[in-house]
């Protein structure tokens, strides 16, 4: 009952906003309010009819305070917005032009503002400069060319779960992460190589670590009659870093070398609505970058720093000024450097995020976290520090604005130092050994041999097929393998060559085998064979094939022989649907059993006097490199890395080392654990062994 008069009053004394004094519903129409946008703000007139006939029509409620509504955001007269099913029409864009099935509502000196159709990925900002047939000549526009007047602020968080990572070199890998916000990368890759050969790696500069960072984003602009007043682009960055710098040997002065490690493909999405009459699409195109970099004098050294950070980064404009948004809080971790004789290098790794405002220009934010490492005649310092990049390109923000660009030193901190020792005298080096590996290359796996400092890397056998499990004679003039065509249905076959990878015999056919191993005599070889990885002998011509066990290895998680007894220390899942040790007599066929661990044992290796046995577990979790008496008695975990998978371990001659296979790259250490030496440099290599002394 108090609907009509509430109405009434509303037409009489209409508010700005609903406001249609002096226009005609007909010259609505035809000044581009279309017939749809006309009933939306009918609509809204309806809805205002009854909240007014609320408030005006009864007199119990003429005291309530009637809210003054928001100035509205005021596009420009020729500003045109179009509707989804017109950005669908739309045929072909290029950077001057679209076509369209009829360029009868378009008209010279029109801005033109879309969102994210088929043929229209990253949306429209446009100036109509001219019209042929169906095709719509253009020029960029800018957002104080469409809005005349109003103020708008949108968020939004960058998303991994639409990303789609591009490597640009092959030691670097996306880790997938089960928060959609987090991009999760792990990288390994050679910064600088002295004589450019990547068969040769102490020589290379080494950077290596992860990256996790999670990006949010502001977006604020005031514009006033038809230039911008006001604009606040900021920022917010989780980010946790490891980087760690190795070089092995003298490298000399190192120029500046920056390489982009890979990228992020993002699509285009629509950060908000500008709350106009239709509403403005503001469309963001992201890119994300990861560069690294070195520069400096350099002689061996490996050093490591981390960095927990939290950053707001971005620019404002105000007052015609350009000021900068900065506001962080970092935390450092570092393991002390080996100093070496001469050094004044600086590493670095950054994300660069550009955001591109309907696919054309707009802003640059970089967050460099970087390690310096100096030295002088009586003291040295590890320094760690933040900078930040920061660049606008205003062709779509406003006409009357120039480009900006900047780069600002967020933090720069001592992390630790220290004055320089006498150096020690000169000691013996450690001899040089050689180490038989299984790498895969070029979408097959191939024999290569490398030295035990992770130099003189060489080719055994790289051919189309697919070779592993590689193992030394006695004397260290062979090599056993095995062999099938990459990814086909053949069965894995025995073969025999010299060291060099001449002379290559097949000994098994038909047997689906793995591990094939000498006996120390070098008589006889031992393999697993079939689906249950059964252990079968064999002589060491092929011949004279037979089963010593039925113990399952369904995984083929090998075994080895004593060194002076007649027996084979394995691993079988035969009971407790787990791994466990035992040794098989192969004199008398008797079977005992060693460990008894809820836990999965693999490849156990006797050490060359026989006394102890190492192998990998994943008692704590992850898999690490144990040892224990022969009795299975007194485990002591050896490679103690909780954060790493350690697996395939194995004896050098004198059993003084233990070269084994961490997270797809080879490794050393003592018998005891200490003195860790990483020996490859690129991922997907395995079944290390040393070469006996001859």
């Amino acid at each position: 009952m108090f609907f009509l008069p509430g109405l009434v009053f509303l037409l009489i004394n209409p508010p700005k906003f609903f406001s249609i004094e002096n226009y005609k519903i007909s010259e609505l129409l035809q000044k581009g309010m279309g017939l749809e946008n006309f009933l939306k703000v009918g609509k809204r007139i309806l809805q205002a009819g009854i909240i007014s006939s609320v408030l005006y029509g009864c007199e119990m409620c003429s005291d309530i305070p009637i809210p003054e509504p928001e100035p509205p955001i005021e596009l420009y007269k020729d500003t045109r917005i179009l509707t989804q099913t017109e950005t669908d029409m739309i045929g072909y864009v290029d950077e001057d032009s679209f076509s369209v099935p009829n360029t009868f509502s378009y008209r010279v000196g029109q801005i033109v503002v879309s969102g994210i159709g088929r043929e229209v990925p990253d949306g429209l900002l446009r100036r109509v400069t001219s019209l042929t047939g169906v095709v719509v000549h253009t020029e960029s526009a800018t957002l104080d060319e469409a809005i005349e007047n109003g103020e708008f602020e949108f968020t939004s968080s960058l998303s991994s779960a639409q990303a789609e990572f591009f490597p640009s070199r092959r030691g670097v890998y996306q880790i997938k992460s089960i928060n959609p916000k987090e991009f999760h990368l792990y990288f390994d890759e050679v910064l600088y190589d002295i004589d450019n050969n990547d068969a040769t790696t102490d020589d290379q500069v080494v950077i290596e670590g992860s990256l996790i960072f999670t990006v949010d984003t502001l977006l604020r602009a005031k514009i006033k009659n038809l230039s911008l007043d006001e604009f606040k682009f900021q920022v917010t960055a989780d980010e946790t870093s490891n980087l760690e710098l190795r070089l092995l040997q003298n490298s000399g002065e190192i120029n500046y070398e920056k390489i982009i490690l890979g990228y992020y493909n993002i699509p285009s999405f629509t950060m908000g609505f500008i709350p106009t009459v239709p509403p403005l699409p503001l469309v963001i195109k992201p890119i994300v970058k990861l560069i690294a970099g070195i520069d400096g004098h350099i002689t061996p050294v490996v050093t490591n720093i981390g960095n927990e950070l939290e950053l707001n980064l971005g620019l404002a404009y105000e007052n015609s000024d350009w000021r900068i948004i900065k506001f962080f809080s970092n935390d450092f971790y570092f393991n002390p450097p080996q100093v070496p004789q001469e050094i004044d290098i600086k590493a670095y790794m950054r994300p660069e995020l550009s955001f591109l405002l309907y696919g054309v220009a707009g802003l640059q934010i970089g967050i460099e976290g970087y390690l310096k490492l100096t030295k002088d005649i009586n003291s040295w310092e590890l320094r760690g520090g933040l900078e930040g990049l920061l660049g606008v390109e205003v062709s779509v923000l406003g006409r009357n604005l120039v480009d900006y660009n900047t780069s600002i030193n967020i933090l720069d901190e001592r992390i630790t130092g220290g004055e320089i020792e006498e150096p020690d005298p000169p000691v013996e080096p450690e001899p040089v050994e050689k180490i038989l590996f299984v790498s895969i290359r070029n979408s097959n796996a191939g024999i290569f041999t490398i030295s035990s400092t992770g130099s003189n890397l060489k080719t055994v056998l790289d051919s189309s097929k697919w070779e592993n499990y590689p193992s030394w004679s006695p004397d260290g003039t062979q090599i056993l393998y095995t062999s099938k065509t990459a990814f086909s249905n053949e069965t894995d076959e025995i073969w025999i060559m010299n060291s060099d990878g001449t002379n290559r015999v097949q000994l098994t056919f038909w047997s689906n085998s793995a591990n094939p191993k000498f006996s120390p005599d070098g008589t006889q070889i031992a393999y697993q064979k079939g689906e249950d990885g059964l252990l079968y002998i064999m002589n060491s011509d092929g011949s004279d094939q037979r089963k010593i066990s039925d113990y399952r290895d369904s995984l083929s998680r090998g075994f080895s022989w004593h060194p002076q007894e007649n027996e084979i220390v394995f691993v079988s899942d035969e009971y407790d649907n787990n791994r466990d040790i035992y040794v098989v007599n192969l004199d008398t066929s008797k079977i005992r059993r060693i460990t008894f661990t809820p836990e999965s044992e693999s490849h156990p290796e006797w050490s060359p006097d026989g006394e102890i046995i190492i192998f990998d577990s994943d008692i704590t979790g992850d898999y690490e490199i144990y040892r224990m008496n022969v009795d299975g008695s007194k485990k002591i975990n050896v490679s103690d890395s909780p954060t790493t998978r350690d697996v395939n371990p194995s004896f050098s001659s004198d059993g003084t080392k233990i070269v084994y296979e961490s997270y797809s790259n080879i490794w050393m250490m003592n018998v005891d654990g200490t003195n860790k030496k990483r020996v490859t440099n690129n991922y997907n290599n395995g079944h290390p062994s040393f070469q006996p002394h001859q």
